[in-house]
């Protein structure tokens, strides 16, 4: 359950503090319907915004059943590392972790494995996790984006038996791109099927084609329409991860 609201209006905080319990309470009620029950210890909740307005936010809880749950730092959702300023650091850290593991066990037995088994072992173990919601990661810092790199070039290494000291060219070999230009690819995909009808109908929503006037040439192109956000250092700094407004899909596909 996700809702975008602006929290300085009293009215608006009264409706979001209610909204949220009266939704989980339906839940509630429609899995007692099916002899299941919801666990209200285990339910967690965090509040996107920038570091500036975090102070926002303070003391701002909400009601589950018996249990009242307050914002976390730091969830898990679906296999991704979030924080509240998005900066995917933690997601980042994760990833390079479980890399490295596999990726230090298979350089054990590397020599007792052929190309084509070392490939599919990397490929299923490494590259997965490096390309799995890797759509999150653009506009990340590059340093962050270097520590994935750094993976996959040692993953590389692994299936090639290329030395560490090694210039690293066998990413051509593979024919692998790196991992700033896989970030770009799987995102420039998806909006493709939203624009054209082949995603879910909660991703094609989002993306808004540009009204046509039908005076200029550049008006036939399938653009997107690009929002404009008030602050330049909100879009800088947390508006430009979101998927909304002025977001890095439209700027990727214009």
């Amino acid at each position: 359950m996700s809702m975008t609201f602006n929290y300085n209006s009293c009215v608006v905080q009264s409706r979001y503090t209610r909204r949220p319990g009266g939704n989980c309470r339906e839940v509630r009620r429609r899995m007692a319907l099916h002899l299941l029950k919801l666990n209200d210890e285990k339910t967690k909740m965090m509040i996107f915004t920038s570091e500036h307005h975090l102070k926002t936010y303070e003391g701002y809880s909400l009601t589950i059943g018996d249990d009242t749950v307050s914002p976390s730092d730091r969830i898990m959702y679906l296999g991704v590392h979030k924080d509240q300023h998005l900066t995917m650091t933690d997601h980042v850290t994760a990833v390079c972790a479980a890399c490295n593991y596999h990726l230090y066990r298979l350089s054990s037995i590397q020599h007792y494995l052929t190309n084509e088994a070392a490939k599919s072992t990397v490929t299923g173990l490494v590259t997965s996790r490096l390309d799995y919601c890797n759509s999150l990661l653009h506009t990340i810092p590059l340093s962050q984006t270097a520590r994935l790199q750094r993976v996959q070039n040692n993953a590389a290494r692994i299936i090639t038996r290329t030395s560490k000291h090694d210039h690293i060219t066998v990413l051509n070999e593979l024919q692998w791109l790196p991992v700033e230009s896989r970030i770009v690819i799987k995102t420039l995909v998806m909006t493709f099927k939203c624009i054209n009808g082949l995603a879910p109908s909660y991703l094609a929503e989002i993306t808004q084609p540009r009204k046509r006037d039908g005076r200029l040439r550049q008006n036939y192109a399938p653009t997107l329409h690009q929002g404009i956000t008030k602050k330049c250092i909100g879009d800088s700094a947390f508006g430009a991860r979101m998927f909304t407004g002025n977001s890095v899909v439209e700027q990727l596909w214009n």
